[in-house]
């Protein structure tokens, strides 16, 4: 156990080395840009991304300003960059480039730009902005989303914790219960994956429910990542299928078989985790197999906890109650290297995807993170009354055994537990029944929990401060900056510039500015600071390698007077 802990910790010591990517697809430029105002009209539209990206049942379009498609739909994605053809001739006017692309991890990521040709004005939209998720109108969609991938991973603990069970006590694999459990978990699994293919369209197009069987969302589904995890998936499930049924009925118990099962099962779990937020973070060699780890770690624990409470602790169970004893301890053994696992690789895992403090408290990713700390906490809580049951238990029939002469041995067990049936041992098992029910209940939910996580944004990517500050100039005009996100990574600088009447200023068309950290010796890095109105510019695409203390240097030439430099700092992290 010691060594295992100190690899985990190892682990945590790499990735903290390491600075972590966006989960989620982020724009980074486009071409026109937000808030071009061009003489001629573009021939196409380029939008880059900080990630590979594919269309999949997305779209990326333009539209007029009276909401007329002026694209060919001619739409080419390769890796980070998706381009659209435009129609030939596009008159004087506004328009908006509106984009629904699917990142790396699966997650649709929506978004507009503006722009304009000739005396028009762009169009009013934020600038840079990106949504992430799969927002969609259909409540129904929204619910069922989540649902579905609850189902796959209960299917999966549920087949994991027969496995586990079997492989603890060779003589369950023959309880009727047991083998419907099975398949109860292999049904939902199926479900799961099938329906998760269905639903995978309309989210990414952000439709309806209604459109999960058009052909065309199909198609497109199975042409992204996600889709091609969930056709191997399918073909995973259909070979443990049939390893399960062959284990179920061999004249013997064939161990083997089990194993390679249970291997199977930690398949699947990889199909899971090489199509969700680890395999987008930038250190997808160790984020998919911890990943995995944690998923496996966490079906075995919570499908053989159901396992215990509905086959080997029922109610009138066939089991005496000394081999009810031996499961439950050998089970509890096992389950504390399983704690293990899951613990940690779910610090690592929320070290990576939450990244401060901060982002823990202020996004939705990291509350729905607290409560299922808070959920497994409960469930370690249950655990540890289990486990102190089981110790007690082991060392009080230890003590019988010791104090008993070997020939009266199993007369006095006998009539120790038929008198005990009728006492304290049925007590204690009933005290034991609800540590574990409550066990599996909270775990049952932290899953619940985790479906939901997994079609959630990153706390890291969604959460933002932006940096602010004042820079005086001689001249007294003054500049207001504002840096979005404020961190390592791309950012967005929004330049404000005020006269000495404290109005934004009008005759200054440009601004040059860059950026340097003198510290690590980055820079100076020029910013193409666009102007977008009246004293405001914008400078897109700002892309800041590390944190730290960052200088702005800005220089513009005041109408009538000449040119004005001054400079400013901005806290970066």
């Amino acid at each position: 156990m010691r060594g295992v802990i100190t690899a985990l910790l190892a682990i945590i010591v790499l990735l903290g080395g390491a600075q972590a990517a966006f989960a989620h697809a982020t724009l980074v430029t486009s071409s026109p840009g937000n808030g071009d105002v061009l003489e001629e009209a573009p021939t196409q539209v380029t939008l880059t991304f900080t990630e590979e990206v594919s269309l999949g049942p997305g779209y990326l379009r333009v539209i007029d300003d009276d909401g007329e498609r002026v694209d060919t739909g001619n739409v080419t994605v390769s890796g980070e960059e998706a381009t659209v053809q435009l129609e030939a001739g596009l008159p004087d006017g506004g328009y908006i480039i509106s984009y629904r692309i699917v990142s790396a991890d699966s997650h649709p990521v929506s978004g507009g730009v503006a722009f304009a040709v000739g005396d028009a004005a762009p169009p009013e939209i934020s600038a840079g902005g990106t949504q992430i998720g799969g927002s969609s109108d259909d409540l129904a969609l929204s619910v069922a989303y989540p649902l579905v991938r609850w189902l796959g991973y209960a299917g999966i603990a549920l087949l994991a914790g027969v496995l586990l069970m079997g492989l603890l006590d060779p003589a369950l694999r023959a309880q009727p219960r047991t083998r419907r459990w099975a398949w109860v978990g292999f049904d939902l699994a199926l479900a799961g994956a099938v329906l998760g293919g269905l639903l995978q369209g309309p989210y990414a197009a952000g439709r309806g429910l209604g459109a999960m069987f058009d052909p065309t969302l199909m198609s497109a589904t199975l042409e992204t990542v996600l889709g091609q995890m969930l056709a191997l998936r399918l073909m995973l499930l259909g070979v443990l299928g049939v390893l399960i049924w062959e284990w179920f009925n061999a004249e013997r118990d064939r161990r083997p078989l089990a194993w390679t099962a249970l291997s199977g099962v930690a398949a699947i779990a990889v199909t899971h985790a090489a199509s969700g937020h680890a395999i987008a973070d930038g250190m997808s060699w160790t984020s998919v197999p911890l990943t995995a780890v944690h998923l496996v770690a966490a079906a075995v624990w919570t499908g053989g906890l159901v396992l215990l409470l509905r086959v080997v602790l029922r109610r009138g169970s066939a089991l005496e109650s000394r081999e009810q004893r031996a499961v439950v301890t050998r089970f509890s053994g096992v389950a504390v290297w399983l704690v293990a696992a899951l613990v940690l690789t779910g610090v690592i895992e929320a070290f990576v995807r939450v990244g401060s403090f901060g982002a823990l408290f202020g996004t939705t990713y990291g509350w729905l993170l607290i409560g299922k700390a808070a959920l497994l906490v409960v469930a370690l809580a249950a655990a540890a009354l289990s486990r102190r049951w089981v110790l007690r238990r082991a060392t009080a029939s230890e003590q019988l055994a010791a104090s008993t002469p070997d020939d009266s041995a199993d007369a006095t067990q006998a009539s120790g537990e038929g008198a005990g049936a009728a006492s304290g041992v049925s007590a204690a098992t009933r005290r034991l029944r609800r540590t574990v029910l409550t066990e599996a209940v909270a775990g049952a939910a932290a899953i619940a929990v985790a479906a939901v996580l997994v079609a959630t944004p990153p706390a890291q990517d969604t959460y933002s401060v932006a940096k602010d500050t004042i820079v005086t100039f001689d001249n007294s005009y003054t500049a207001q900056l504002s840096l979005d996100p404020g961190r390592a990574g791309v950012n967005t600088l929004h330049l404000y510039l005020f006269d000495r009447d404290n109005v934004l200023a009008d005759g200054v068309d440009e601004v040059a500015v860059t950026i340097e950290n003198t510290g690590a010796q980055v820079g100076p890095i020029d910013l193409n600071a666009r102007n977008v109105g009246q004293g405001h510019f914008i400078a897109d695409a700002v892309d800041l390698p590390i944190n730290g203390t960052w200088t702005v240097s800005i220089t513009f030439t005041e109408p009538g007077f000449g040119a004005v430099t001054d400079e400013g700092e901005i806290d970066v992290s």
